[in-house]
């Protein structure tokens, strides 16, 4: 799986699930709350928002959500998300993050696994989305990429370059004198499958 080749992200749409996260999404938000950096008042930016993982638990408990992606199917299911729990504050918004030129709209900019926004350049777009604060929920430790990694070994295809883990945003973010916090919520999660599934997921 190369989730930074071209439409990826809009081939995996129907499939792609957040459940291998458990319940750490409405524990990152918990804790997003207690913090203070999303209130009840707050205007939000989630960028890369799939088909609701993290919006629908945000979008009950703030003004506005404003859900960025770059695969109309994943709005596509987020809207369905909404439609049935009967959320209304949610504006999708079809935009590759790359492309965006951000504007201090909002009053958090929240990016939720989404590939790029890593880089020094991409956190620089995020503060300049945000008004009050920036979280960025990222990867530390992926199982399933373990098992892809066997499997790839197995058919003797690349491994996938996924660019995930924390370091590269805390360095930047200290060698630029950001104040930041950073806090792990690991999760467990059962998943068995035949291998035609796994391969193809």
């Amino acid at each position: 799986m190369d989730e930074h080749r071209p439409g990826f992200w809009e081939g995996y749409s129907k499939a792609y699930s957040g459940d291998i996260q458990g319940d750490a999404p409405s524990r990152i938000i918990d804790r997003l709350f207690d913090l203070g950096l999303l209130t009840g008042s707050d205007c939000v930016l989630e960028i890369g928002s799939g088909p609701g993982t993290y919006s629908l638990l945000i979008a009950p408990r703030v003004r506005i959500l404003v859900c960025m992606d770059s695969s109309a199917g994943m709005l596509d299911r987020l809207r369905a998300g909404a439609e049935t729990l009967g959320i209304s504050n949610i504006e999708r918004f079809l935009q590759d993050w790359n492309a965006y030129t951000p504007r201090k709209g909002y009053d958090t900019c929240i990016a939720t696994l989404c590939p790029g926004t890593g880089a020094s350049a991409s956190l620089l777009r995020m503060e300049c989305a945000a008004r009050r604060g920036c979280a960025l929920v990222s990867w530390m430790r992926n199982p399933c990429d373990d098992m892809h990694d066997r499997l790839c070994g197995l058919l003797e295809i690349e491994k996938p370059d996924r660019g995930r883990g924390s370091s590269e945003p805390e360095e930047w973010l200290a060698c630029n004198d950001r104040e930041f916090t950073v806090e792990t919520f690991p999760t467990v999660y059962d998943w068995e499958a035949t291998v035609d599934v796994a391969v193809s997921s």
